[in-house]
Protein backbone atom coordinates (compact mmCIF):
# COMPACT_ATOMS: atom_id res chain seq x y z
CA UNK A 1 0.00 0.00 0.00
CA UNK A 2 1.27 3.26 -0.65
CA UNK A 3 -0.15 6.22 1.15
CA UNK A 4 0.24 9.74 1.69
CA UNK A 5 -0.05 12.03 4.44
CA UNK A 6 0.09 16.13 4.23
CA UNK A 7 0.85 18.27 7.07
CA UNK A 8 2.80 20.93 5.37
CA UNK A 9 0.81 23.75 6.28
CA UNK A 10 0.57 22.63 10.09
CA UNK A 11 3.41 25.28 11.58
CA UNK A 12 1.92 26.59 14.69
CA UNK A 13 -0.11 25.84 17.83
CA UNK A 14 -2.91 23.13 17.69
CA UNK A 15 -2.23 22.08 14.23
CA UNK A 16 1.76 21.99 14.76
CA UNK A 17 1.12 19.65 17.98
CA UNK A 18 -1.06 17.61 16.03
CA UNK A 19 0.62 17.17 12.96
CA UNK A 20 4.08 16.12 14.54
CA UNK A 21 2.23 13.47 16.62
CA UNK A 22 0.58 11.75 14.07
CA UNK A 23 3.61 11.47 11.64
CA UNK A 24 6.15 10.84 14.53
CA UNK A 25 3.65 7.52 15.24
CA UNK A 26 2.75 6.07 11.52
CA UNK A 27 5.69 4.71 10.58
CA UNK A 28 5.63 2.71 14.00
CA UNK A 29 1.99 1.73 13.36
CA UNK A 30 2.36 1.00 9.54
CA UNK A 31 6.01 -0.18 9.55
CA UNK A 32 4.98 -2.73 6.11
CA UNK A 33 3.42 0.76 4.17
CA UNK A 34 5.11 2.73 1.74
CA UNK A 35 4.70 6.37 3.39
CA UNK A 36 4.93 9.84 1.86
CA UNK A 37 5.19 12.65 4.08
CA UNK A 38 4.87 16.31 2.85
CA UNK A 39 5.90 18.25 6.14
CA UNK A 40 7.03 22.02 7.66
CA UNK A 41 10.82 21.98 7.62
CA UNK A 42 12.56 22.72 10.66
CA UNK A 43 9.65 22.59 13.13
CA UNK A 44 10.30 18.99 14.88
CA UNK A 45 8.69 16.86 12.37
CA UNK A 46 12.85 15.78 11.72
CA UNK A 47 11.91 12.73 14.11
CA UNK A 48 9.79 11.25 11.10
CA UNK A 49 12.87 10.52 9.34
CA UNK A 50 14.98 7.14 9.46
CA UNK A 51 12.63 4.89 8.58
CA UNK A 52 13.02 3.05 5.60
CA UNK A 53 9.85 2.91 3.86
CA UNK A 54 9.12 6.75 4.49
CA UNK A 55 9.84 9.41 2.08
CA UNK A 56 9.77 12.80 2.54
CA UNK A 57 9.46 16.32 1.28
CA UNK A 58 10.42 19.20 3.34
CA UNK A 59 8.47 22.67 2.58
CA UNK A 60 9.22 26.44 3.72
CA UNK A 61 7.65 28.31 4.90
CA UNK A 62 5.70 30.35 2.33
CA UNK A 63 3.60 33.19 1.36
CA UNK A 64 -0.23 32.55 1.21
CA UNK A 65 0.05 33.16 -2.42
CA UNK A 66 3.26 31.16 -2.82
CA UNK A 67 1.51 28.43 -0.64
CA UNK A 68 -1.73 28.16 -3.21
CA UNK A 69 0.91 27.91 -5.85
CA UNK A 70 2.65 25.29 -3.95
CA UNK A 71 -0.69 22.95 -3.28
CA UNK A 72 -1.92 23.61 -7.10
CA UNK A 73 1.10 22.26 -8.78
CA UNK A 74 4.09 21.37 -7.08
CA UNK A 75 2.12 19.20 -4.31
CA UNK A 76 -0.02 17.52 -7.74
CA UNK A 77 3.66 16.75 -9.13
CA UNK A 78 4.96 14.97 -6.19
CA UNK A 79 1.47 13.08 -5.61
CA UNK A 80 1.29 12.09 -9.08
CA UNK A 81 4.94 10.51 -8.73
CA UNK A 82 4.68 8.95 -5.78
CA UNK A 83 0.94 7.62 -7.12
CA UNK A 84 -0.56 6.58 -3.56
CA UNK A 85 -3.36 4.68 -2.98
CA UNK A 86 -4.46 7.16 0.32
CA UNK A 87 -4.19 10.62 0.53
CA UNK A 88 -4.85 11.90 4.76
CA UNK A 89 -4.64 15.08 4.30
CA UNK A 90 -4.05 16.57 7.85
CA UNK A 91 -4.27 20.41 6.97
CA UNK A 92 -8.09 21.15 6.85
CA UNK A 93 -8.43 21.10 2.98
CA UNK A 94 -8.36 18.50 0.97
CA UNK A 95 -6.03 18.05 -2.43
CA UNK A 96 -7.08 18.86 -5.54
CA UNK A 97 -7.26 16.56 -8.53
CA UNK A 98 -5.81 13.50 -6.79
CA UNK A 99 -5.90 10.05 -8.10
CA UNK A 100 -6.27 8.66 -5.22
CA UNK A 101 -8.76 7.71 -2.04
CA UNK A 102 -8.79 10.62 0.12
CA UNK A 103 -9.57 11.81 3.60
CA UNK A 104 -9.44 14.62 5.38
CA UNK A 105 -8.26 16.11 9.35
CA UNK A 106 -10.74 19.04 9.82
CA UNK A 107 -9.66 21.04 12.78
CA UNK A 108 -9.76 24.57 12.25
CA UNK A 109 -12.89 25.74 14.17
CA UNK A 110 -13.66 28.95 11.83
CA UNK A 111 -14.91 26.32 8.86
CA UNK A 112 -17.60 25.63 11.74
CA UNK A 113 -18.82 28.64 13.14
CA UNK A 114 -20.76 31.51 12.52
CA UNK A 115 -18.87 35.19 11.80
CA UNK A 116 -19.99 35.97 15.39
CA UNK A 117 -17.56 33.64 17.05
CA UNK A 118 -14.62 35.51 15.49
CA UNK A 119 -15.71 38.41 14.72
CA UNK A 120 -12.48 39.94 16.17
CA UNK A 121 -10.36 38.40 13.20
CA UNK A 122 -8.41 41.00 11.04
CA UNK A 123 -10.10 41.07 7.36
CA UNK A 124 -7.69 39.53 6.00
CA UNK A 125 -7.69 36.23 8.04
CA UNK A 126 -11.70 36.83 8.03
CA UNK A 127 -11.66 36.53 3.82
CA UNK A 128 -8.83 33.70 3.64
CA UNK A 129 -11.39 31.63 6.12
CA UNK A 130 -14.43 32.49 3.60
CA UNK A 131 -12.30 31.19 0.98
CA UNK A 132 -11.16 27.93 2.49
CA UNK A 133 -14.92 27.22 3.56
CA UNK A 134 -15.67 27.61 -0.39
CA UNK A 135 -12.41 25.47 -1.41
CA UNK A 136 -13.77 22.81 1.11
CA UNK A 137 -17.42 22.57 0.43
CA UNK A 138 -16.33 22.08 -3.28
CA UNK A 139 -14.06 19.42 -2.76
CA UNK A 140 -15.86 17.13 -0.84
CA UNK A 141 -17.10 14.90 -3.52
CA UNK A 142 -13.41 14.28 -3.70
CA UNK A 143 -12.93 12.65 0.20
CA UNK A 144 -14.30 9.78 1.24
CA UNK A 145 -13.65 10.63 5.20
CA UNK A 146 -13.73 13.30 7.15
CA UNK A 147 -12.14 13.32 10.59
CA UNK A 148 -13.44 15.83 13.39
CA UNK A 149 -11.44 16.11 16.83
CA UNK A 150 -14.71 15.98 18.81
CA UNK A 151 -18.74 15.99 18.74
CA UNK A 152 -19.12 18.84 18.75
CA UNK A 153 -17.26 19.67 16.00
CA UNK A 154 -18.81 16.73 13.99
CA UNK A 155 -22.47 18.17 14.65
CA UNK A 156 -21.56 21.15 13.19
CA UNK A 157 -19.77 19.86 10.18
CA UNK A 158 -22.67 17.91 9.40
CA UNK A 159 -25.06 20.81 9.77
CA UNK A 160 -23.07 23.01 7.34
CA UNK A 161 -21.71 20.89 5.03
CA UNK A 162 -23.94 18.26 2.57
CA UNK A 163 -21.41 15.28 2.84
CA UNK A 164 -22.30 11.64 1.57
CA UNK A 165 -18.98 9.93 3.14
CA UNK A 166 -17.89 9.13 6.88
CA UNK A 167 -17.35 11.20 9.40
CA UNK A 168 -14.98 9.87 12.41
CA UNK A 169 -13.44 10.95 15.64
CA UNK A 170 -9.54 11.91 15.79
CA UNK A 171 -8.99 13.72 19.32
CA UNK A 172 -5.93 14.83 20.91
CA UNK A 173 -4.30 13.04 23.44
CA UNK A 174 -2.70 14.86 26.29
CA UNK A 175 0.73 16.73 25.90
CA UNK A 176 3.62 14.56 27.19
CA UNK A 177 5.05 17.39 29.62
CA UNK A 178 1.68 16.95 31.43
CA UNK A 179 1.96 12.88 32.43
CA UNK A 180 5.66 13.64 33.88
CA UNK A 181 6.65 13.50 37.09
CA UNK A 182 7.86 15.91 39.59
CA UNK A 183 7.63 19.34 41.54
CA UNK A 184 8.90 22.36 39.78
CA UNK A 185 9.42 25.65 42.05
CA UNK A 186 7.36 28.25 40.47
CA UNK A 187 8.13 30.81 38.16
CA UNK A 188 10.13 33.90 39.91
CA UNK A 189 7.51 36.00 38.23
CA UNK A 190 4.43 34.86 39.77
CA UNK A 191 6.27 33.84 43.11
CA UNK A 192 6.21 37.43 43.14
CA UNK A 193 2.60 37.61 43.76
CA UNK A 194 2.08 34.85 46.70
CA UNK A 195 -1.05 37.20 47.84
CA UNK A 196 -3.14 37.30 44.49
CA UNK A 197 -5.56 34.94 43.13
CA UNK A 198 -3.50 33.86 39.62
CA UNK A 199 -5.98 32.92 36.66
CA UNK A 200 -3.49 31.08 33.90
CA UNK A 201 -4.67 31.58 30.23
CA UNK A 202 -2.45 29.15 27.96
CA UNK A 203 -2.63 30.00 24.38
CA UNK A 204 -0.76 31.92 21.38
CA UNK A 205 -2.40 35.10 19.82
CA UNK A 206 -5.77 34.18 17.82
CA UNK A 207 -8.76 36.83 17.64
CA UNK A 208 -10.92 33.81 18.57
CA UNK A 209 -9.08 33.38 21.89
CA UNK A 210 -11.16 36.61 23.17
CA UNK A 211 -8.15 38.21 24.86
CA UNK A 212 -9.85 41.86 24.14
CA UNK A 213 -12.40 41.10 26.20
CA UNK A 214 -10.89 39.95 28.88
CA UNK A 215 -8.85 42.92 28.85
CA UNK A 216 -11.91 44.94 28.56
CA UNK A 217 -13.38 43.16 31.93
CA UNK A 218 -10.52 44.02 33.64
CA UNK A 219 -10.67 47.46 32.25
CA UNK A 220 -14.54 47.93 33.48
CA UNK A 221 -14.40 45.77 36.69
CA UNK A 222 -11.04 46.93 38.53
CA UNK A 223 -12.38 47.27 42.06
CA UNK A 224 -14.07 43.60 41.70
CA UNK A 225 -10.78 42.03 40.09
CA UNK A 226 -8.44 43.73 42.25
CA UNK A 227 -6.63 41.30 43.89
CA UNK A 228 -6.72 39.05 40.81
CA UNK A 229 -3.72 38.72 38.40
CA UNK A 230 -4.47 36.82 35.00
CA UNK A 231 -1.19 35.44 33.60
CA UNK A 232 -1.24 35.86 29.52
CA UNK A 233 1.12 33.54 27.18
CA UNK A 234 1.15 35.46 24.06
CA UNK A 235 3.71 37.87 22.04
CA UNK A 236 3.78 40.45 19.80
CA UNK A 237 4.83 38.70 16.64
CA UNK A 238 2.38 36.06 17.15
CA UNK A 239 -0.24 38.05 14.89
CA UNK A 240 -0.70 41.53 13.51
CA UNK A 241 -3.31 42.91 16.69
CA UNK A 242 -0.62 40.82 19.05
CA UNK A 243 1.41 44.10 19.76
CA UNK A 244 -1.48 46.53 20.31
CA UNK A 245 -3.33 44.06 22.83
CA UNK A 246 0.07 43.86 24.92
CA UNK A 247 0.26 47.87 24.38
CA UNK A 248 -3.56 48.10 25.46
CA UNK A 249 -2.75 46.61 28.58
CA UNK A 250 -0.56 49.24 29.64
CA UNK A 251 -2.17 52.27 27.82
CA UNK A 252 -5.33 50.99 30.65
CA UNK A 253 -3.53 51.41 33.53
CA UNK A 254 -3.83 47.10 33.89
CA UNK A 255 -0.09 46.05 33.92
CA UNK A 256 -0.94 45.21 37.54
CA UNK A 257 -3.49 42.95 37.19
CA UNK A 258 -2.80 41.37 33.60
CA UNK A 259 0.84 39.87 32.82
CA UNK A 260 2.21 38.31 29.57
CA UNK A 261 5.20 35.98 30.59
CA UNK A 262 5.46 35.01 26.49
CA UNK A 263 5.43 32.08 24.96
CA UNK A 264 6.13 29.17 26.93
CA UNK A 265 7.72 26.24 26.48
CA UNK A 266 6.25 22.37 27.29
CA UNK A 267 8.97 22.04 29.92
CA UNK A 268 7.88 25.30 31.60
CA UNK A 269 4.28 25.26 31.38
CA UNK A 270 3.79 22.66 34.33
CA UNK A 271 5.69 25.12 36.88
CA UNK A 272 3.07 27.86 35.56
CA UNK A 273 -0.19 25.80 35.86
CA UNK A 274 1.20 24.69 39.79
CA UNK A 275 1.90 28.41 40.60
CA UNK A 276 -1.66 29.39 39.63
CA UNK A 277 -4.87 28.81 41.19
CA UNK A 278 -7.44 28.22 38.46
CA UNK A 279 -7.30 28.40 34.59
CA UNK A 280 -9.18 30.65 32.26
CA UNK A 281 -10.38 29.79 28.82
CA UNK A 282 -12.39 32.27 27.13
CA UNK A 283 -12.25 31.34 23.40
CA UNK A 284 -14.66 31.82 21.73
CA UNK A 285 -14.40 28.97 19.40
CA UNK A 286 -12.08 25.99 19.28
CA UNK A 287 -11.66 22.63 17.79
CA UNK A 288 -10.03 20.95 20.94
CA UNK A 289 -8.21 22.58 23.44
CA UNK A 290 -5.20 20.51 25.14
CA UNK A 291 -5.20 23.19 27.83
CA UNK A 292 -8.82 22.13 29.57
CA UNK A 293 -6.95 18.50 29.93
CA UNK A 294 -3.50 19.70 30.92
CA UNK A 295 -5.74 21.77 33.69
CA UNK A 296 -7.47 19.13 35.06
CA UNK A 297 -3.87 17.14 35.38
CA UNK A 298 -2.29 19.11 37.51
CA UNK A 299 -5.37 19.74 39.70
CA UNK A 300 -6.48 23.67 38.76
CA UNK A 301 -10.05 23.93 38.21
CA UNK A 302 -11.41 25.46 35.57
CA UNK A 303 -13.29 28.99 33.86
CA UNK A 304 -14.55 28.67 30.55
CA UNK A 305 -16.77 29.72 27.70
CA UNK A 306 -20.44 28.27 27.74
CA UNK A 307 -20.00 26.78 24.77
CA UNK A 308 -20.64 23.57 23.28
CA UNK A 309 -16.74 22.85 22.64
CA UNK A 310 -15.87 23.00 25.74
CA UNK A 311 -18.75 21.60 28.11
CA UNK A 312 -17.89 18.41 25.60
CA UNK A 313 -14.37 18.24 26.99
CA UNK A 314 -14.90 19.78 30.79
CA UNK A 315 -18.31 18.57 31.18
CA UNK A 316 -19.11 19.05 35.06
CA UNK A 317 -15.71 19.75 35.88
CA UNK A 318 -15.76 23.98 34.98
CA UNK A 319 -17.44 26.88 36.03
CA UNK A 320 -18.99 28.61 33.25
CA UNK A 321 -20.01 32.19 31.95
CA UNK A 322 -21.02 34.09 28.58
CA UNK A 323 -17.50 34.85 26.57
CA UNK A 324 -19.35 37.84 25.02
CA UNK A 325 -20.09 39.62 28.65
CA UNK A 326 -17.47 41.12 30.78
CA UNK A 327 -20.27 41.25 33.27
CA UNK A 328 -20.28 37.42 33.66
CA UNK A 329 -16.93 36.93 32.87
CA UNK A 330 -16.23 39.08 35.89
CA UNK A 331 -18.84 37.29 37.92
CA UNK A 332 -16.97 34.13 37.53
CA UNK A 333 -14.01 35.12 38.13
CA UNK A 334 -15.01 36.18 41.71
CA UNK A 335 -17.13 33.48 42.58
CA UNK A 336 -14.09 31.24 41.95
CA UNK A 337 -12.07 33.20 43.89
CA UNK A 338 -14.17 33.08 47.15
CA UNK A 339 -15.48 29.71 46.88
CA UNK A 340 -12.28 27.47 48.05
CA UNK A 341 -15.22 24.99 48.34
CA UNK A 342 -15.97 24.83 44.57
CA UNK A 343 -12.76 25.22 43.90
CA UNK A 344 -11.92 21.67 45.91
CA UNK A 345 -15.05 20.82 44.17
CA UNK A 346 -13.99 21.47 40.35
CA UNK A 347 -10.59 19.31 41.04
CA UNK A 348 -11.83 16.64 42.00
CA UNK A 349 -14.08 16.63 39.37
CA UNK A 350 -11.73 17.23 36.81
CA UNK A 351 -9.28 14.67 38.15
CA UNK A 352 -11.66 12.04 37.98
CA UNK A 353 -12.66 12.92 34.37
CA UNK A 354 -8.82 13.13 33.33
CA UNK A 355 -8.02 9.39 34.90
CA UNK A 356 -10.81 8.13 33.31
CA UNK A 357 -8.78 7.36 30.32
CA UNK A 358 -7.48 9.82 27.83
CA UNK A 359 -6.38 8.44 24.99
CA UNK A 360 -2.98 8.25 23.38
CA UNK A 361 -0.79 8.97 20.27
CA UNK A 362 -0.81 5.55 19.20
CA UNK A 363 -4.65 4.44 20.45
CA UNK A 364 -5.82 7.78 18.46
CA UNK A 365 -3.59 7.09 15.12
CA UNK A 366 -4.18 3.25 15.13
CA UNK A 367 -8.27 4.21 15.46
CA UNK A 368 -7.73 6.47 12.87
CA UNK A 369 -5.72 3.72 10.55
CA UNK A 370 -8.61 1.13 11.06
CA UNK A 371 -11.26 3.55 9.71
CA UNK A 372 -9.10 3.88 6.52
CA UNK A 373 -8.34 0.18 5.97
CA UNK A 374 -4.34 0.92 6.43
CA UNK A 375 -2.41 -2.89 7.71
CA UNK A 376 -0.92 -2.03 11.08
CA UNK A 377 0.64 -3.72 14.24
CA UNK A 378 -0.02 -3.61 17.56
CA UNK A 379 2.48 -1.66 20.15
CA UNK A 380 1.84 -2.65 23.24
CA UNK A 381 2.88 -0.07 26.03
CA UNK A 382 3.65 2.73 23.62
CA UNK A 383 2.60 6.12 24.26
CA UNK A 384 2.96 7.88 21.07
CA UNK A 385 5.94 10.65 22.04
CA UNK A 386 7.77 11.84 19.28
CA UNK A 387 10.45 9.85 17.78
CA UNK A 388 13.89 10.62 18.62
CA UNK A 389 15.36 13.32 15.86
CA UNK A 390 16.77 11.33 12.14
CA UNK A 391 19.85 9.96 11.72
CA UNK A 392 19.50 9.06 8.19
CA UNK A 393 18.92 12.75 6.25
CA UNK A 394 18.70 10.51 3.19
CA UNK A 395 14.60 10.65 3.59
CA UNK A 396 14.44 14.77 3.40
CA UNK A 397 14.49 16.64 0.00
CA UNK A 398 12.48 19.48 -1.68
CA UNK A 399 9.68 19.08 -3.76
CA UNK A 400 12.04 19.08 -6.82
CA UNK A 401 14.25 16.98 -5.53
CA UNK A 402 11.86 14.19 -4.45
CA UNK A 403 10.40 14.24 -8.24
CA UNK A 404 13.77 13.89 -9.67
CA UNK A 405 14.66 11.03 -7.68
CA UNK A 406 11.34 9.35 -8.04
CA UNK A 407 11.78 9.38 -11.79
CA UNK A 408 15.39 8.29 -11.53
CA UNK A 409 13.90 4.83 -9.72
CA UNK A 410 11.18 4.70 -11.83
CA UNK A 411 13.25 4.53 -15.41
CA UNK A 412 16.13 1.82 -14.01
Amino acid sequence: MRFAIIAHNLRVGGGLVVGRNICAVLPRLAPEVDMLMVVPRGLGYEATGGHPRVRVVSVDAASPARRMWFDGRELRRVLADFAPDLVWALGNVPVPGVDARQALLLHDPHLLYPARHYALETARNRLQKAVLRRHLARSLRSLETVFCQTESARRRFRERFSFAGRVELCPVAISAFAVASGDPAPPPLLAAHPDRFKLLFVTRYYAHKNIERLIETYARHRSELRDTLCVLTIEAGQHPRAAGVLADIQRRGLADSIMSVGALRPDQLPAHYLACDAVIQPSLLESFSSAYLEAMRFGRPILASDLDFAREVCGDAALYFDPWRTESIMEAIVRLRDDAALRAELRCKGSARQSSGAPTWTTIVARALDVLGVPRVELDGMHGALAAPATDDGAWGTAEEFVSRERRIAAR
